[in-house]
Formats: C-alpha cells, sequence, structure tokens
C-alpha cells in the first residue's frame, strides 16, 4: 500500500463519490466535504486505511503525468509507465524521486558540469 499522508487539501474517491479532507479532528476522525453531492461525512484513519487497503478508496494525485482509472471522477494514478513493475509499497517513494531529478534528466547531454 502507497504512503499517503492524511491532510486538509486531499481528495479520495470512495464509493463513486469525491470527498475533500476539510480539517482532521481528535480521536483520530477526519472531516470531509462530499464534493459530489454536497453534505459532509466524518471517516475515522482506521476506516480510511482500510478501504484504501481493500482497493475501494483512492486518494487523487497531482502533476503533469496523471490520469483517472476506470470510472474514476479524479486523478488517481500516473501515466508515467515505467513505475508499473515498482511494488506498491515503494512506488510513490520511485515516483517522489523521479520528480526530483527530471531536471537533470531533460538536460541536453544528460551530464553534470562541475565549475
Amino acid at each position: 500500500m502507497p504512503r499517503t499522508s492524511i491532510l486538509p487539501g486531499k481528495k479520495f474517491e470512495y464509493n463513486g463519490k469525491v470527498y475533500l479532507i476539510e480539517k482532521c479532528l481528535y480521536d483520530n476522525k477526519v472531516l470531509t466535504q462530499d464534493v459530489t453531492f454536497g453534505g459532509s461525512k466524518t471517516f475515522t484513519r482506521t476506516e480510511i486505511a482500510t478501504y484504501l487497503k481493500e482497493g475501494t478508496l483512492r486518494f487523487g494525485v497531482d502533476g503533469k503525468n496523471i490520469k483517472s482509472v476506470g470510472t474514476s471522477q479524479i486523478s488517481t494514478a500516473y501515466v508515467v509507465e515505467d513505475f508499473n513493475m515498482v511494488s506498491d509499497i515503494n512506488k510513490e517513494i520511485a515516483i517522489a524521486r523521479y520528480k526530483i531529478i527530471s531536471p537533470l534528466l531533460k538536460l541536453p547531454n544528460r551530464t553534470l558540469m562541475l565549475e
């Protein structure tokens, strides 16, 4: 299961609805806004972790190389195909590292010049 931070502003999809995390409350609870139909709903962090493990909940991702998966209403996956062979446990770390080194990979000759 990829490492994910449960923070205000993050979106996730669960049971065909998109939720926006508004606040992290006491007692490991998270207040969310139902973006799809309106209203609010409170989840526990344990529920979110369980649904994520079951595959019924998917967090949205940001960036250029993203796509929707299946009938998802938000972008929940990266397009870069090289990451398909990386295990789910390491995939998010690999993508973060790729984002860090990508400016170096875009250099014309892909070499670093020391001055």
